[in-house]
């Protein structure tokens, strides 16, 4: 998104109140469609938002946390204080007193609710801000805030989920350090890993660590006490330059799926133990969504479901030429993926539901009226650019967007007042 306004004065008597009352929605799901108590927060990597069926949270500028309640469009600062400013965080105010600020979190993901409480991961100490990151854990607005884990060894976390009573993230290590904890390089090392954290006993757990081309895990998923994630593994035969120039190219991917693996980790909580559970070879535009593995291949689009373990062929077609774009998203029974013409640069949505392809957009490349950001339940969260040319996120129904009707409903924009 593109840069807020520095100042707005929300309903803050209000605030906490439809805090309480819109979380408690029975409304939610989860992959297998089950009721759950509150609602479901999904986030994205190197995000602010993180997402719900009826509501979205978000860091502004100056740390503030806001809630929208999509059902009303009602954007509000999440603090109750009575007569609060809500001042934000700056150099020149780095503890203001509004609970709704979050100095120090880098903005790389935000807060989320989850059973009850306020959660974020960050350092808002300003100490050690390269070696140490936090788990805070406070009420729905804000107040009686407090580090309950401490994640060592961790520089940004870019990707957090929060399912049953465990936080759990990917993060990324690039600068380099001495035996002071002082910078010798910046973007000198590339390591990463996942955390877990037990939020009953605060236990912090920590899978394998990656460096180099396989540091940089995807598709995070917990179901039944297990974590996955995946990996592109690329072989030791491939330079990093041939990488670059290759990515740099139209057709990288036929080149690219020749020299590496897509890799599909489970991590075990109760066990600490890593399996990997599928290594797929020679596929094109793999990603890990929702724990099953979409890909194409030479044969066509197949799926991994990472339930059974078994591999099925979808009835996907894709021009010779044709490149994915942009990531596949799931919502209700459906799949959803875009295709790229590069001679012509359309882009086309498709809906796969029932065994059936459906065709939903297709445009120029770059004159798209919107992207998906998000599909929560029945709201499909955009981005787009409104007629006076701003930045701007929406959310339309699922039913809509199944019937290409771009009914958005307006929820913040770049320059609004804050």
């Amino acid at each position: 998104m593109s840069k807020f306004s520095k100042k707005r004065i929300a309903i803050a008597a209000a605030a906490v109140l439809v805090i309480t009352a819109i979380v408690l929605y029975a409304v939610s799901r989860n992959k297998r469609r089950e009721p759950v108590s509150e609602e479901v927060f999904v986030g994205r990597e190197y995000s602010t938002c993180n997402y719900s069926e009826h509501l979205v949270l978000y860091l502004d500028e100056e740390n503030r946390l806001h809630m929208i309640d999509t059902d009303s469009g009602k954007d509000m600062v999440c603090c109750d204080r009575p007569n609060c400013t809500h001042e934000g965080a700056s150099a020149q105010n780095p503890k203001p007193s509004c609970p709704a600020v979050f100095g120090g979190i880098k903005g790389l993901n935000g807060p989320v609710l989850h059973n009850g409480h306020l959660y974020v991961v960050g350092n808002m100490t300003n100490d050690d801000v390269f070696k140490t990151q936090f788990l805070y854990e406070a009420d729905p607005n804000g107040e009686n805030r407090k580090s309950i884990a401490t994640l060592e060894n961790v520089q940004t976390v870019f990707f957090t989920l929060f399912r049953d009573n465990y936080a759990m993230g990917v993060y990324l290590n690039t600068v380099e350090l001495d035996e002071n904890g002082m910078i010798i390089r910046d973007n000198g090392i590339r390591d990463g890993g996942i955390f877990v954290v037990n939020l009953e006993n605060h236990k912090v757990q920590k899978g394998e660590l990656y460096s180099g081309r396989q540091s940089d895990i995807s598709g995070l998923y917990y179901e039944n006490g297990a974590v996955y994630y995946a990996i592109n593994h690329f072989h030791e035969d491939i330079s990093d330059a041939e990488i670059m120039k290759a990515g740099a190219g139209i057709g990288a991917e036929p080149f690219l799926s020749e020299h590496r693996t897509f890799e599909i980790y489970r991590y075990d909580i109760a066990s600490g133990k890593t399996t990997l559970v599928k290594a797929l070879e020679h596929v094109m535009y793999p990603q890990l969504v929702e724990g099953d593995a979409y890909y194409f291949t030479s044969e066509g689009f197949f799926v991994y479901d990472g339930q059974s373990g078994e591999t099925a062929k979808l009835p996907v077609e894709r021009g010779e030429q044709e490149e994915i774009c942009g990531s596949y998203r799931k919502g209700g029974n459906a799949l959803y993926y875009s295709l790229l013409n590069p001679d012509s640069s359309e882009v086309t949505t498709y809906r796969l539901e029932g065994g059936k392809v459906y065709e939903m957009t297709k445009e120029a490349r770059g004159d798209s009226s919107y992207s998906v950001a998000m599909i929560c339940g029945k709201s499909v969260y955009v981005n787009y650019t409104d007629g006076e040319g701003r930045d701007c996120l929406g959310v339309l129904s699922l039913d809509d967007y199944n019937h290409g009707k771009f009914n958005v409903k307006k929820l913040r924009c770049s320059d609004d007042e804050e």
